[in-house]
């Protein structure tokens, strides 16, 4: 049985495993004196076998200030969280953290009673690790799946916890406890009221998985749509269908791209086997981190979210901003909408002059685009002669950009744009910029390569248009 291993846990190997012995002695060493608790998402995590790199203490006071001794002893940056709550967190080499905070009640059992969800008010003492300190039964809840709010006004007393609630039931398949759901219920209409902030990273943590669509199917039986994404809230049940089937084919796709799996079916084998050269290419495209803190998949996804809302383009860009995404996240989020139909005007002959003006176009979107592109038409389920079609097309685009991008994308420009306004005596404009463009367009096709036949096909070009 899964729980089998944890019905008598051996918590001085829990705690080994979680925190090294000669980092649990630093972090006693640092405390003054006073107690201290690993508590919450670590042990949470280690009872259902998953991996946790980031730990949380509670101690009774000076949290920032065993922090910041514990930075120093291993020479590594701290950061205060929240000053007023005496909160603090050190970073660690790669990417896990360790946050203390002071306690919220005068024992660590109420502090626990404080939490959001039984099984995460759970704590350990660094200096009694043989007890598990569970007032709230989470660990038991863990082994019935069921998620549990931890008091009657948890919810009530901070609604994000809903989406919350509804990250983890989606993720960790847990089912929602009948008084939990409840709270949810009754708290929906306080949750257009959390700081944006707030609701985005909730958002953002459900974007780019598996579980996705899941979470936001519960979402709208939960009636928390409105108070995030209140477009998708207003969708009739067709246009809502359409656009988590969107999503989930932009899911399948990028499994079927990433490969470790058999493909499902006959368009997914397709994709594996026309677009699976480029799947390092794709995974670090679609890793990087934008300006505002959000990888380039989580806005791809966002973006799909948006496909079937009235006014895509303005309406996917204007949530964004309005969930504090920055404004670079926010415009990728709307070029990628507005640009995933033009790969489809590529559809038959494409050269590799189509595809330059389809790079041109799109720019930094490009690539998210036609994965939108090809999760769209996924989602309709064309004949197998149209996806082929469809495949061919990103096929190329897609080699365009991860095998030809200098030849085909972006060309070594052979004049700048002060060059020509002084050999051809020209004011600054527009017209200069669309004699660039024109000569990256020659580039392309191979008809010219030196800065001189640059300038030869300028004067022809001006010549043409006078």
């Amino acid at each position: 049985m899964f729980f089998a291993r944890i019905k008598s846990p051996s918590l001085p190997t829990l705690v080994e495993r979680l925190l090294p012995p000669d980092l649990a002695s630093l972090i006693r060493s640092q405390s003054n004196g006073q107690q201290v608790w690993l508590v919450g998402g670590a042990l949470r995590n280690h009872f259902l076998d998953l991996k946790q790199p980031d730990l949380d203490f509670a101690v009774h006071n000076r949290a920032i200030s065993l922090a910041r001794g514990l930075a120093d002893a291993l020479e590594l940056p701290c950061y205060v969280l929240d000053e007023q709550r005496d909160a603090a967190r050190v970073v660690l080499p790669g990417r896990g953290t360790l946050d203390f905070a002071r306690l919220r009640a005068p024992s660590i059992e109420a502090d626990l009673g404080l939490r959001d969800f039984s099984m995460n008010a759970l704590a350990v003492d660094l200096d009694d690790p043989e007890r598990l300190i569970d007032p709230l039964g989470g660990l038991q809840d863990l082994k019935d799946r069921v998620l549990r709010a931890c008091a009657h006004d948890s919810i009530e007393r901070d609604a994000i916890r809903s989406l919350r609630a509804v990250r983890f039931s989606a993720s960790l398949t847990l089912r929602l406890e009948d008084q939990t759901k409840e709270q949810i219920l009754q708290s929906a209409a306080a949750l257009s009221a959390c700081a944006a902030e707030r609701r985005r990273d909730e958002l953002s943590k459900m974007l780019e998985t598996g579980w996705m669509t899941t979470a936001m199917r519960l979402m709208r039986r939960l009636e928390l749509l409105s108070g995030v994404l209140p477009e998708q809230a207003a969708l009739g049940s067709d246009a809502w269908d359409r656009s988590l089937r969107i999503v989930d084919r932009l899911t399948d796709l990028m499994g079927a791209v990433a490969g470790g799996s058999e493909p499902g079916n006959l368009p997914q084998a397709e994709l594996s086997l026309r677009l699976g050269r480029h799947r390092t290419g794709l995974k670090e495209h679609l890793a990087v981190t934008l300006r505002g803190g959000h990888r380039a998949g989580q806005i791809l996804f966002f973006a799909a979210l948006h496909s079937e809302v009235d006014d895509a383009r303005s309406t996917v860009y204007l949530r964004a901003r309005e969930l504090r995404y920055s404004e670079v996240e926010a415009a990728r989020a709307r070029s990628i909408v507005r640009n995933r139909e033009r790969a489809g005007n590529l559809e038959g002959d494409i050269t590799d002059l189509g595809a330059h003006r389809y790079f041109r176009e799109c720019r930094t979107a490009a690539v998210e685009a036609v994965l939108l592109y090809l999760a769209t038409s996924f989602a309709h389920s064309p004949p197998q002669d149209e996806w082929e079609l469809k495949v061919n097309v990103a096929q190329k685009l897609l080699e365009a950009w991860f095998e030809d991008y200098e030849r085909i994308v972006d060309p070594p420009r052979l004049m700048h744009g002060n060059m020509l306004a002084a050999a051809l005596d020209l004011r600054p404009g527009p017209i200069i910029g669309q004699l660039l463009a024109a000569i990256a367009e020659a580039q392309v096709a191979g008809r010219i390569e030196s800065e001189q036949e640059a300038l030869e096909f300028a004067r022809e070009w001006l010549h043409s248009r006078s």
